[in-house]
C-alpha cells in the first residue's frame, strides 16, 4: 500500500519524471561544468558559482535531452546519425591529441617562473665547492659564488637569502657569494628551525648554525667582501630558536638579540658594509592561483592580495628596528615596499608570476626585487 501510493503520488510526479528523463545528461553536463569552474579558480568554488553550474547542466542536459537525446533514439529517419557521430569521435580524438602534444591546453598569461639560469647557477656552487665541499651534505642548499674569488657581496641566511642570489648576481658586476642554510637565522651561533618532528627537515637543519658560523669565518678573513646582506625568514626563529653560547636562555627575543648584536659587532669590527633584510610578504594561497586566465568564473583578482605581516615578521621586524637604533651605519630595508603599495600586495609584476610557492620569490621574483636592495646599498 504505502509502496503504490509513493510510486502513485510521487515519484510519477510531472518533475520528478521530468528530471528522469535529462538525469543522464545531466549526470554527463555536471561534472565537467563544476570540474571546469574549479580549474578557473584554482579552488573550490565559492556557492555562487557551484550553484550556477548546477543550473547550467539542469539546462544544458534539458537541450542535449530534447535537441541531441530524443531524435538520435527515436527519428528512424534520421539518416546521417551515424555519420555525425563518427565524425564527433573522430573531432574529440585529434582534439585530445593535438592538447597532448602541446603538453596541455596552457590557460596561462602568465608564467609561473621565468627561464632558469642552470648553467650559471651550476658553475656557481661548483666555485664555491672549492671553499665548502661538505655545504649541500649538510644541509639542502647549494652555497654558490658568482667568482672563483674576488667577490664583493656576501649574502648569508636561509632559503630567503638563496632566493635572492640569481637576481643580485645577473645584476651587478661585483661579484656575489652566497652562503643559505635550511631555516637558519642569519646570525653567530643562532640555532634555529630545529624543533620539526619529520627526521629529513631536522637533519638538514640541527646542523645549519655550524655553516652559518663557518661562512662569517670566510667573510672576515676576505677583504675582498665589502658588503653583507642578512637574509630569512623569520617564522624559522620566531618561535623556535636556540642561542648555542647560552642554551640556558629561553627567551626568544633576547635570544634573538642576542645573536644579532654579536653579529653585527663582529661585521663592523671587519670593516664590512651590513644590509638587513626584513622579509618579503608572506602569500595567503599558493601563487598559481594568481594565473590570468583566458576564462574566469565569477571571482577576485588573485594576484593582488591585503597588506599583512606574519606573526613571525612583525616579531622579527620590531626586534631588528630596535636594535638597529644602536647600529646607525648598518643599513636595513623592508622587502614589502617593492611588492606593496598602501594597502596591497601584488603576485606578479610585469606579467611574471614573484613567486614560486607561499613565501619563495621565483626566478622572476628574485630579478624583480634585485634593483631595488643594490639601490638600498648604494
Amino acid at each position: 500500500m504505502g509502496g503504490a501510493y509513493i510510486s502513485q503520488k510521487i515519484l510519477s510526479n510531472k518533475i520528478l519524471v521530468w528530471f528522469g528523463l535529462i538525469s543522464f545528461p545531466l549526470y554527463l553536463w555536471h561534472w565537467p561544468l563544476l570540474s571546469f569552474a574549479r580549474i578557473l579558480e584554482s579552488e573550490t568554488p565559492n556557492r555562487t558559482i557551484r550553484i550556477s553550474c548546477v543550473f547550467l547542466s539542469v539546462v544544458l542536459a534539458w537541450i542535449s535531452y530534447k535537441f541531441i537525446e530524443r531524435p538520435l533514439r527515436f527519428k528512424n529517419n534520421f539518416k546521417f546519425k551515424i555519420p555525425i557521430l563518427f565524425a564527433m569521435i573522430v573531432l574529440i580524438g585529434i582534439s585530445g591529441y593535438i592538447i597532448y602534444l602541446r603538453n596541455g591546453k596552457n590557460v596561462n598569461s602568465i608564467p609561473i617562473t621565468q627561464p632558469d639560469s642552470t648553467e650559471f647557477l651550476y658553475d656557481s656552487a661548483q666555485n664555491c665547492k672549492k671553499y665548502f665541499p661538505d655545504w649541500s651534505k649538510i644541509t639542502d642548499h647549494e652555497c654558490m659564488m658568482q667568482k672563483p674569488f674576488g667577490n664583493k657581496i656576501a649574502i648569508i641566511g636561509d632559503s630567503h637569502a638563496n632566493h635572492l642570489y640569481l637576481g643580485i648576481a645577473e645584476k651587478t658586476k661585483d661579484g656575489v657569494a652566497l652562503f643559505p642554510a635550511s631555516c637558519a637565522a642569519p646570525f653567530i651561533n643562532i640555532s634555529s628551525g630545529t624543533s620539526d618532528i619529520d627526521p629529513n627537515i631536522v637533519r638538514v637543519r640541527k646542523n645549519a648554525y655550524q655553516l652559518i658560523n663557518s661562512a662569517y669565518n670566510f667573510i672576515f678573513q676576505d677583504p675582498n667582501i665589502k658588503t653583507v646582506i642578512l637574509g630569512h625568514n623569520p617564522d624559522c626563529s620566531y618561535i623556535d630558536a636556540k642561542d648555542m653560547e647560552n642554551l640556558q636562555e629561553k627567551d626568544v627575543d633576547k635570544i634573538l638579540e642576542d645573536g644579532i648584536r654579536r653579529t653585527l659587532d663582529l661585521l663592523l669590527k671587519s670593516k664590512k658594509e651590513v644590509l638587513i633584510l626584513l622579509d618579503s610578504p608572506h602569500l595567503p594561497y599558493d601563487p598559481s592561483k594568481c594565473a590570468i586566465r583566458s576564462i574566469r568564473a565569477i571571482g577576485r583578482n588573485k594576484c593582488v592580495f591585503p597588506k599583512e605581516y606574519s606573526g613571525g615578521q612583525k616579531k622579527y621586524n620590531s626586534i631588528i628596528k630596535r636594535i638597529i637604533k644602536d647600529y646607525p651605519s648598518v643599513k636595513v630595508y623592508d622587502l614589502f615596499e617593492p611588492f606593496c603599495d598602501e594597502d596591497s600586495c601584488y603576485i606578479s609584476k610585469d606579467n611574471v608570476i614573484l613567486y614560486n610557492d607561499r613565501d619563495h620569490l621565483s626566478y622572476g621574483g628574485s630579478r624583480f626585487v634585485a634593483p631595488f636592495i643594490l639601490n638600498r646599498l648604494e
